[in-house]
């Protein structure tokens, strides 16, 4: 009889062990989903910043090209002034 009690307290320290355990795994689980897609998110964001950063020097370049036209023209009107 004391034999039987002892197995059903270990058989309850061990089922314990196990609810903690499987609490703690799916704890890990959810986490790991949770940062899956915090990395998605930011591998989206990151994609859209580099088309925007694109976007932006392209614009730049064509502001930089007519400047310089406009320049130039301004130099060959005050020329014809002269």
């Amino acid at each position: 009889k004391l034999e039987l009690s002892k197995s059903r307290s270990d058989l309850t320290t061990i089922q314990m062990k196990y609810t903690s355990i499987n609490a703690e795994y799916t704890n890990l689980i959810m986490r790991y989903e949770f940062l899956e897609q915090q990395s998605e998110r930011a591998e989206e964001e990151k994609s859209q910043l580099i088309e925007q950063l694109h976007n932006l020097v392209l614009q730049n370049q064509n502001v930089l090209t007519q400047a310089l036209s406009n320049k130039d023209l301004f130099h060959e009107e005050a020329r014809g002034y002269l």
